[in-house]
């Protein structure tokens, strides 16, 4: 069905969705050079048509396939995908740009830039009013700062996770959390 849609389409975004949505099959199942030419396409008839989220969003899932191949090119796609999501005003967008980019940095051992990815990605998640989100990616820089053994700010960036994931119905998350919470407690106390 997306393979027809390509071919009868003169619509440059509905080629553009049925590429990425081709892409995210073959990722799925970890198809890797299929799923990068549907990425590439999806970049190249969203640019056609001027969308720019398609372009970003396409961008950072190429970077997020050359993360889990170890290949440090990802960094490349990151940084384009950065530079088109800041040219919006969609805060949701850039917080998945600068999430990603920070799980990538931990993939190459790189805690320091990892931790200015996930701070960024606060602040987005933050003015895009995705609670969910902007606890995700402090738990994320919480697990960094336990690595480095500073549990006091792992504490302190899990506590203020933890209020943003109450703004949500997620009661599983939150139990995630307060787990993460006390364990870090009893590793203070000990």
């Amino acid at each position: 069905s997306y393979n027809q849609s390509i071919k009868l389409s003169k619509d440059e975004n509905v080629k553009t969705k049925a590429h990425y949505s081709m892409a995210q099959i073959y990722d799925d199942v970890n198809q890797i050079n299929p799923a990068l030419d549907h990425y590439m396409s999806t970049v190249s008839h969203a640019g056609e048509a001027e969308n720019i989220p398609a372009q970003s969003a396409s961008l950072t899932k190429i970077g997020n396939i050359y993360t889990d191949m170890y290949d440090k090119e990802a960094f490349t796609y990151y940084e384009t995908a950065d530079e088109l999501a800041n040219e919006t005003e969609n805060y949701n967008l850039q917080g998945f740009v600068s999430s990603n980019t920070g799980k990538a940095y931990v993939k190459f051992d790189e805690p320091e830039k990892a931790l200015k990815s996930y701070s960024k990605a606060v602040q987005d998640y933050t003015n895009a009013e995705s609670p969910l989100k902007t606890a995700q990616n402090y738990v994320a820089a919480a697990d960094i700062m336990v690595e480095f053994n500073n549990i006091d700010k792992a504490y302190k960036l899990l506590t203020k996770a933890q209020n943003y994931a109450r703004k949500t119905d997620n009661l599983e998350y939150m139990h995630k959390i307060n787990t993460k919470l006390n364990q870090l407690k009893e590793l203070d106390v000990k």
